[in-house]
């Protein structure tokens, strides 16, 4: 029963020792971090939401945790590793209820990278939790008592700033590891190794995983897959990595030398007695280093912080040549995410520092901003509305300009040569064309029963551009049929709606889905889901009474209009009760779990699968647990904002 092994395994790892962090240590940071995350969901944290929101009354309901630890346990005795799971458990230390316990940590990761080793790229990860002193005692002393080292490992026990320390060594993977209690109820997992060195299978679990996973062992393996998933994302930013190859065996061609070894050991001591040090004095300046970055503390959301990640990129090594290509898209330095609470709306906010004027090609993303107000047309019983600013002239002008800086061969031509191809073939010429489009794409979702009942999107969604140039669209359209007609006969259908000239994909070729393309009313639409395009244009022809249209909507005007700036790149608004019940009902139907229980080759995934169905709130549950949300993303003075809102409805 591998499906359930791994996934149990990783569960149980996750939550004893998951990726949880405390101010303290969030701030002691060594300065050359590149990248930090932590996550709050300690009582006191939460205790707010689990007493305001339904959301938190729901997934706190003691009845439903007790559930979730019956169907664990009853997963376990029904392959006979109910009791050795127990003994496991105490042998790390661990007592009944520890497990939910640790859940309830603030959870923390951090990575940075050393380059004091010629042609290596050495990650320094940090990974720790803060909970109740007691239990980290009883866990580290379990483990320190029972952890034995695996096949190319060597264990060492040291101590850092009177701090004891278990060490392991494995040369063979290019790699140190120390496990550290702090004695304050936080433990802390410091990794360095070789970012260049080739990842083996076994690293990622392809062998079974058995009830002996869950000793002290397993601590060392699941390190070595967060590990190797650093290894596999920093592979597509770091020049002169050594490529990986996930078919290889754990017989590495490059294995490190003793004094190179020793060099890894060195930095790997000297990293983590750095934050030990900070961690016991005022602290370091990463933290309040990257809040310095323009506009970064501003566009910090409200209410008690749950998540905080910040990236200060100035941070990242780079030769000049990759600082040369890097610094032509602006002077791009710190990026912060933050996910907050309170008053029963909860806040998820994205920023890039990036101040005017040092934006380089990122310019191109700063679009000539839109109010977002919907026109009178867009009826208020959507599921989704939402905008996007689309300036094709500014946009066009920004690439020649880029074009002409950068010495593109022939970039004074090639203005010429689309001009020609347009004249040729639609008689028309590039500044007509970009001219014609309008200022603004408007995305409608229409609520339905479940769009995600099958593998098909059975949904209702349309989009709506303006184009102001109906003989040219009207040229490109028969353009487009005609060209199809040639490719592939018969796969559009022409179609006249309501005064709409337009085309069909005819669905027997699509899998079933309907799509089409229809123009009139200087509005080019483009709709998915059956009779959608009918239901758009006979709203274009006859918009809704005044009451009946969003722009007029109070809840629309109340939510949206207070959360969201008078001008925006992109915004939406949206009911995610009503998206969220739709996923879960998608993930009911018949034919979705069907495809899901043939993909994961597992016999036994659809008894697992009907299990999580007992503990996932009900369609009707979802409903009430999330409310209105809305979205939007703009341009300020200091850098690029994306911001989101949620109602959380009252607890019952």
């Amino acid at each position: 029963m591998k499906f359930f092994k791994s996934t149990a395994c990783l569960a149980f790892v996750a939550s004893s020792l998951s990726l949880s962090a405390s101010p303290e240590i969030f701030q002691a940071l060594p300065n050359d971090t590149i990248a930090a995350m932590r996550i709050d969901l300690s009582k006191e944290n939460l205790s707010a939401i689990k007493q305001e929101t339904q959301l938190g009354k729901i997934f706190s309901n003691p009845k439903r945790i007790d559930k979730i630890k019956n169907i664990f346990e009853d997963l376990l005795k029904q392959q006979g590793e109910y009791e050795d799971f127990k003994k496991n458990l105490n042998e790390l230390g661990l007592n009944d209820g520890d497990l939910h316990a640790l859940i309830n940590s603030r959870f923390g990761i951090s990575f940075a990278m050393s380059d004091k080793i010629p042609n290596k790229n050495i990650g320094l990860v940090f990974l720790w939790l803060k909970n109740d002193p007691a239990v980290i005692n009883r866990f580290y002393q379990g483990f320190s008592k029972n952890y034995t080292p695996e096949n190319t490992e060597k264990r060492l026990d040291q101590n850092f700033a009177d701090n004891d320390v278990i060490t392991i060594m494995d040369q063979a993977n290019s790699e140190f590891s120390h496990i550290i209690n702090l004695g304050d109820g936080h433990l802390v997992l410091a990794i360095a190794t070789d970012m260049n060195k080739d990842i083996s299978t076994d690293s990622f679990g392809d062998s079974d995983i058995n009830v002996d996973d869950f000793e002290p062992q397993s601590l060392h393996k699941f390190h070595s897959l967060i590990k190797n998933e650093f290894k596999l994302q920093t592979q597509f930013f770091q020049e002169n990595l050594a490529k990986s190859d996930l078919d290889s065996t754990t017989e590495n061609s490059n294995q490190m030398d003793d004094e190179t070894f020793a060099v890894l050991k060195e930095i790997s001591e000297a990293y983590t007695s750095q934050l030990i040090a900070n961690k016991k004095s005022s602290g370091s300046e990463f933290y309040s280093k990257a809040l310095q970055g323009k506009g970064m503390r501003q566009n910090m959301p409200e209410g008690d912080l749950i998540m905080e990640v910040l990236a200060d990129l100035r941070n990242i090594k780079m030769d000049t040549k990759t600082k040369d290509i890097f610094s032509k898209f602006g002077k791009l330095s710190t990026i912060g995410t933050w996910l907050s609470y309170q008053n029963n709306l909860s806040y998820s906010n994205l920023f890039l520092s990036l101040p005017e004027n040092q934006r380089g090609y990122l310019e191109l993303l700063n679009q000539p901003h839109i109010d977002g107000k919907p026109e009178a047309w867009v009826p208020k019983d959507l599921q989704t509305y939402s905008q996007v600013a689309m300036d094709l002239p500014f946009t066009w002008n920004k690439v020649k300009g880029i074009m002409v800086k950068e010495n593109v061969p022939n970039a004074s031509q090639m203005e010429q040569q689309i001009n020609s191809q347009l004249q040729m073939t639609f008689q028309s010429d590039l500044n007509s064309l970009l001219n014609s489009f309008g200022k603004k794409v408007e995305i409608l979702e229409f609520k339905t029963n479940n769009p995600f009942q099958s593998t098909v999107y059975n949904g209702s969604a349309a989009i709506v551009l303006g184009f102001n140039n109906a003989e040219l669209m009207n040229k490109i359209m028969m353009t487009l049929k005609g060209l199809a007609g040639m490719s592939a006969p018969g796969t559009l259908i022409d179609s006249q709606l309501l005064g709409f000239n337009g085309f069909k994909i005819d669905p027997t070729k699509a899998n079933g889905m309907a799509f089409s393309v229809h123009y009139g009313k200087n509005k080019l639409v483009i709709s998915l889901g059956d009779k959608t395009d009918e239901r758009v244009i006979t709203l274009l022809n006859t918009p809704p009474a005044y009451a009946d249209s969003l722009v007029n909507s109070p809840e629309y005007n109340d939510f949206q209009s207070k959360h969201t700036p008078d001008k925006v790149l992109l915004s939406s608004f949206n009911d995610a009760g009503k998206t969220m019940s739709q996923l879960v009902a998608g993930f009911n139907s018949t034919e979705v779990l069907e495809n899901f229980v043939a993909l994961s080759g597992e016999d036994d995934v659809m008894e697992i699968i009907n299990k999580l169905k007992e503990i996932l709130p009900s369609e009707t549950e979802i409903l009430n647990l999330l409310n209105l949300a809305c979205s939007s993303a703009h341009f300020s003075q200091d850098g690029l904002i994306f911001k989101s809102t949620s109602q959380l409805p009252q607890a019952k």
